[in-house]
C-alpha cells in the first residue's frame, strides 16, 4: 500500500487525480482524459520525492551515462508524442504479443 499511497500522492500534487471526500477516498481523474498526456503520469511519478536538490538532473554524470539517459528520454518522448489517456483508451484494442520484430520468418 506504501507505493500505491506514493504513487497516488504524486499525481495529486501534480493535479493529475483528484481525492473525493469521502472514507475511504477514491480518486478521479483531475483534468479531461483529453488533455491528460501519458508522458505528464509518467513524469509524475517518476519525479514523485524527488527534492529539487535531490533530483537526478541535479547529480554529477560522466559524460557517456548523461548521453545515454539522455537517448532513453528521447526514445520515451518520440514514442509517447503527445498521446493522451483519451487516445490510449480509443487505441487499436489488438492483444500486445509484445515487441515487434522486422525479422521475416
Amino acid at each position: 500500500m506504501d507505493a500505491t499511497e506514493r504513487v497516488l500522492a504524486a499525481l495529486e500534487d501534480r493535479d493529475l487525480l483528484a481525492r473525493t471526500g469521502s472514507e475511504p477516498p477514491a480518486y478521479l481523474p483531475a483534468r479531461p482524459l483529453e488533455t491528460t498526456k501519458i508522458a505528464d503520469v509518467l513524469h509524475a511519478v517518476r519525479m514523485a520525492n524527488e527534492s529539487s536538490y535531490l533530483s537526478p538532473e541535479k547529480l554529477p554524470r560522466e559524460h557517456a551515462v548523461k548521453v545515454l539517459l539522455d537517448d532513453i528520454d528521447a526514445a520515451r518522448t518520440a514514442a509517447l508524442g503527445g498521446k493522451t489517456f483519451k487516445d490510449l483508451a480509443l487505441s487499436d484494442t489488438e492483444p500486445c504479443s509484445g515487441p515487434k520484430s522486422d525479422a521475416k520468418t
